[in-house]
């Protein structure tokens, strides 16, 4: 009797800790980014503290062709800040509770700047991510990132994302990642990850509309799918490999001519009752 119950209880721990696992994994392996979301912030404020990481995010900046040389935090008056005074507060405020774990905050202005709100010596230190360009002089010139186009923000978002992903044991599901980008920089992106991570136990799983990545060049079949909605409004996913396409065959073209489906179906424009027919 003894034996049999010694047995269920080694049983039903192994359970619990297949459950735990699976929990851990939802909770730090697997991430959801959507369009506006912001990935690991944090990681600008450890560039300051960090030589090798400052180095490797650099790097990325300028084999992205971003024009940035380089990145550095700006202390600030916390009357410069254009976030609501009450926020900043609150923050402080958290952050000064001796009962608090939390020793940094980022806050992203409507502008799209960073701040780092962080404890030193009992007080709050307010700090700016910039960054930096050389002008003509050879000077390094700092810019608020406000002051920097889309498709760079966009970039700084993406590496630490990258880095991440080429560290392992991560999956990414991304939603519009080439938002902003050139179609140059999104498909040279996907093939650096998937030239540098053979052996790097991560995946990247994206939902894109841009067709240049429709080649079996940069995918194999089995990793494109198309999403076609039915009569009802219902989504439903297929794959390229259920379409008999040789692996030489460029398939951009027929996606748009429509062969795979997946594409919108565009109105008579001659219906709509707002444009005056001449």
């Amino acid at each position: 009797m003894t034996e049999i119950r010694t047995r269920k209880v080694k049983e039903n721990v192994s359970k619990i800790e297949d459950l735990l696992n699976v929990i851990d994994w939802f909770q730090n392996s697997l991430k959801v980014i959507f369009p506006d979301d912001k990935y690991n912030e944090g990681l600008k404020f450890e560039l300051k503290q960090d030589e090798e990481l400052l180095t490797i995010f650099k790097e990325f900046l300028s084999y992205f062709d971003t024009g940035i040389d380089d990145v550095c935090l700006e202390r600030i008056d916390s009357e410069n800040i254009d976030v609501p005074k009450p926020l900043i507060e609150k923050i402080k405020e958290e952050l000064l509770n001796k009962n608090s774990e939390n020793i940094r905050a980022s806050i992203i202005s409507k502008g799209r700047t960073t701040y780092f709100l962080s404890v030193k010596n009992d007080d709050i230190v307010i700090e700016k991510f910039m960054t930096m360009h050389k002008v003509k002089d050879g000077r390094l010139e700092k810019f608020d990132t406000s002051e920097e186009s889309d498709g760079t923000n966009r970039i700084m978002d993406l590496i630490p994302l990258l880095m991440d992903l080429l560290k392992g044991d991560n999956v990414f599901i991304i939603d519009e990642m080439e938002r902003s980008l050139h179609p140059n920089l999104i498909y040279d992106l996907l093939d650096l990850f998937l030239s540098k991570s053979r052996n790097i136990n991560s995946q990247l799983i994206l939902a894109s509309h841009e067709s240049s990545l429709l080649t079996q060049k940069l995918l194999r079949k089995d990793e494109i799918w198309f999403v076609v909605k039915d009569n009802f409004g219902a989504s439903r996913l297929h794959s390229l490999e259920e379409y008999n396409v040789r692996f030489d065959k460029e398939i951009r073209k027929d996606y748009l001519l429509g062969r795979f489906k997946a594409i919108p179906r565009i109105g008579n424009r001659n219906k709509l009752t707002v444009i005056i027919n001449e």
